[in-house]
């Protein structure tokens, strides 16, 4: 007993002073250099951020950089938003850096990305919005990094996607976004290497083309799809209903979006075996045949858009099992028959359904001639307003003709009417100079 004192005190000891190293912790001076040679590649100096990385300044304190309380070395990089301006460099010697955030800096650029393979410990990497145009191996580059859980480079001026390129080392990549970029080729293959880990895939707002490729249904954990606003064209594989549906799949897809593109052919019944689905958009394609009768059974379904497509046939009777669904849009196809009623269908607006002709019942304007026998109601002759409606404005018209002529013959042959009608005209027009002029006056009096 009388040793386990000491040895408590001795302990204590060491923890207070651990304590109070993680706040005074000091970067390795070569760490320190590398983030001021990348402070002093850029052309803003006065942005208010910058003046806390001061030479005089314990880099510590340094806004958007974090250390490890242990090691001393920079781990975290988060200049997200700062409206940086200038070229990128440098940064390759922060080799236990785990997460880098340059995004929504639209002055950055990158001239020469070799820096960035000695970044072999990165996990998070965000550069969207930085130019990357000059950039033509960004993937080779990129694929330095097997490490990177994250990658997002939106909006970033690149123009290839290497599509037949059939392997990459992202064997931890769960998140990947390269959206609102210049790609203008096909799909590429290598994205069927990121099967064992991709939950997010993010390419809407490119030009890609052709076909969607089947091997996405190799990626079984997908959660997020977005093809948005690309030139795809072709059928939807069936295989990606398909496959995602297998057992182990079935909690994960979330959403998928397919909107905007040049699709054709039938909707896959297997897709509606998403059971999981909160989110499906396939409008703005070219799309035919009926909408499955088994899309009742995605009932946690949230939003589903079809619109401006070329389906036809009857919306089906199972959506009345679709108690979640808050947002629907079937406008501008060329569906046909009743809408089926007695469900929350009703409740949606009118503009869900417009633009089908052959379309009927609420909450169309436009009713069923069979629900109006069923309900032994009689028909609205609307005809018959419209036709009155016609009637009433023709004789207000002409009764508005009539009178005019009427008095303008009554002043050309009476000319007692005449002289007076222009004798006021006259003191009108005298009074409305007088007016004019005595507003003029105003301001001089005042002054």
């Amino acid at each position: 007993m009388g040793t386990s004192i000491p040895t408590l005190a001795l302990l204590i000891f060491l923890l207070i002073v651990v304590g109070n190293s993680n706040s005074t912790i000091i970067c390795h001076e070569k760490k320190r250099t590398t983030l001021l040679n990348f402070r002093n590649g850029l052309t803003n100096l006065s942005s208010s951020w910058l003046s806390s990385w001061s030479v005089q300044e314990n880099s510590c304190q340094w806004i958007g950089v974090h250390y490890d309380n242990v090691t001393g070395r920079v781990i975290k990089l988060d200049l997200f938003g700062m409206q940086l301006q200038g070229e990128i460099n440098q940064l390759g010697n922060l080799s236990r850096l785990l997460h880098l955030d340059l995004g929504i800096n639209n002055g950055l650029f990158v001239g020469d990305l070799s820096w960035i393979s000695g970044l072999h410990s990165l996990k998070y990497l965000d550069m969207s919005g930085v130019d990357l145009s000059k950039i033509v191996n960004w993937l080779h580059e990129m694929n330095k990094l097997p490490s990177l859980s994250e990658l997002l480079l939106s909006s970033c001026g690149l123009e290839s996607v290497y599509p037949s390129l059939s392997y990459v080392n992202f064997t931890s990549l769960t998140v990947l976004d390269l959206s609102s970029n210049l790609f203008k080729r096909e799909v590429p293959n290598w994205l069927d290497n990121l099967s064992t880990s991709l939950i997010y895939l993010q390419l809407r707002g490119n030009a890609l083309q052709g076909q969607i490729p089947v091997a996405l249904s190799n990626i079984h954990d997908l959660r997020y799809l977005n093809f948005y606003g690309n030139q795809l064209n072709g059928p939807i594989p069936a295989s990606i209903g398909r496959q995602l549906e297998y057992k182990r799949n079935l909690k994960l897809v979330r959403s998928i979006d397919l909107s905007s593109n040049n699709l054709f052919g039938s909707i896959p019944v297997e897709l509606f075996g998403l059971f999981e689905l909160r989110f499906l958009n396939m409008s703005h394609n070219r799309l035919v045949g009926e909408i499955p009768e088994n899309i009742g059974s995605m009932t946690t379904l949230e939003c589903l858009d079809l619109s401006k497509n070329d389906l036809s046939g009857k919306i089906p009777e199972s959506m009345s099992n679709m108690a979640f669904l808050d947002y629907l849009n079937l406008s501008y196809n060329y569906l046909s028959g009743s809408i089926p009623s007695g469900t929350q269908l009703q409740s949606l607006g009118e503009d869900t359904f417009i633009g089908n002709a052959e379309l009927c019942g609420a909450p169309l304007l436009i009713n069923s001639t069979k629900d109006e026998e069923s309900h032994g109601s009689t028909p609205v002759h609307k005809n018959g307003d419209e036709s009155e409606m016609f009637w009433f404005y023709i004789g207000m018209g002409m009764g508005f003709v009539i009178s005019f002529w009427g008095v303008c013959v009554v002043i050309f042959f009476k000319s007692t009417w005449r002289n007076a009608y222009f004798k006021f005209l006259d003191e009108l027009k005298d009074r409305i100079y007088v007016a004019a002029a005595k507003g003029e006056m105003v301001p001089q009096e005042i002054q």
